[in-house]
């Protein structure tokens, strides 16, 4: 026997068909909005039969809903990340659950809190952006303004919640758009994803699914709201990753500057030093051939010189030949000597 709404007809195990079974077609959409948005964010509905729906670790609710047209809830943000429906009786409540990646498809963490007036306003703390309200008296009609401003549209709500969410991480911020219309369903913008949606007429009773706010027809409303989120880097953050990029371009550039620097002081000394061995090979040669140069002609004038000697030796022998000679053939007479006749 399912839970049945009394007020709309919309039961419990039509709720779950249509919101829980699509968590995977849902985070499927998600990764394909990927490729527009610079993160990615993950929505799972997380329906329950009870007053209280527990989102998954590593996810915040971002927005709550209840059967019966309860449109007052609460959410915990401790230990256990919770929607509480506060209306009795309350045969269903779904949590929207958020969980905000990055491009390396690591979980960056969010940070959800609470803001909380005895007013028609509720307005954020800077630096968060409202991705859900909630309204006392059972009232669940409200908009959002400048995406940090919610306003519970009924008079007799008594008190309003906005829901403030931001990235853990200082360098990512939200960016969030909260569109009304007279149309039933809504589809998110591209690039953009449903976060939270809001019916008409009080009504609470709708489905997130495929990145579309589906008020229930039973419910009455004559218009949907979508709550349409991204998530981006601060100004500051990317100030400072061009810097970093610029500062890192200047050392690659210095770095490559001083290793030209060195290269060519390398090829230069290279240079020398291959111009120095070729003058000393050059002086060797030349002073191996003035060597060489010195030797032929000092061997030369040996040469000559035993040449000379020699010569010299041979015309003093033949000299002293003739002279004896010459002696031989002279007789003495009269105390002279006369050539023989």
């Amino acid at each position: 026997m399912c839970i049945r709404d009394r007020y709309m007809g919309i039961s419990y195990n039509y709720f779950l068909r249509e919101g829980l079974m699509k968590v995977t077609s849902i985070i499927l959409l998600s990764l394909a909005f990927a490729a527009i948005s610079a993160q990615v964010i993950q929505i799972v509905p997380v329906v329950s039969s009870t007053r209280t729906a527990t989102c998954p670790g590593g996810f915040q609710p971002s927005s709550c809903g209840c059967g019966l047209k309860c449109g007052s809830t609460h959410m915990t943000f401790g230990r256990k990340k919770q929607c509480h429906c506060q209306c009795v009786p309350t045969d269903w409540s779904v949590a929207h659950c958020m969980q905000l990646r990055t491009e390396q498809n690591i979980d960056m963490g969010l940070v959800v809190t609470e803001a909380h007036t005895s007013t028609l306003y509720a307005t954020c703390p800077a630096g968060t952006k409202a991705t859900g309200c909630s309204c006392g008296n059972t009232r669940g009609d409200y908009l959002i303004h400048n995406q940090v401003t919610c306003q519970c549209l009924t008079a007799d709500s008594g008190w309003t919640k906005a829901y403030c969410a931001k990235p853990a991480d200082a360098r990512y911020e939200l960016h969030c758009q909260y569109r009304k219309v007279a149309a039933n369903p809504v589809t998110a913008t591209p690039g953009l994803i449903a976060v939270g949606c809001s019916c008409g007429n009080s009504c609470n009773s709708y489905t997130l699914a495929n990145n579309q706010c589906n008020c229930h027809p039973g419910c009455g409303s004559t218009w949907t709201a979508i709550n349409e989120c991204r998530v981006a880097k601060t100004p500051a953050a990317i100030a400072a990753e061009q810097a970093a990029a610029a500062a890192a371009k200047r050392a690659a550039e210095e770095a490559a500057r001083q290793a030209a620097a060195a290269a060519a002081k390398r090829a230069a000394e290279e240079a020398a030093r291959q111009a120095a061995a070729a003058a000393a090979a050059a002086a060797a040669k030349r002073a191996a051939e003035e060597a060489a140069r010195q030797a032929a002609a000092a061997a030369a004038a040996k040469k000559a010189a035993e040449e000379a000697a020699r010569k010299k030796a041979a015309e003093e022998a033949a000299r002293q030949a003739a002279a004896a000679a010459a002696a031989k053939s002279c007789r003495c007479c009269c105390c002279c000597c006369i050539e023989s006749c």
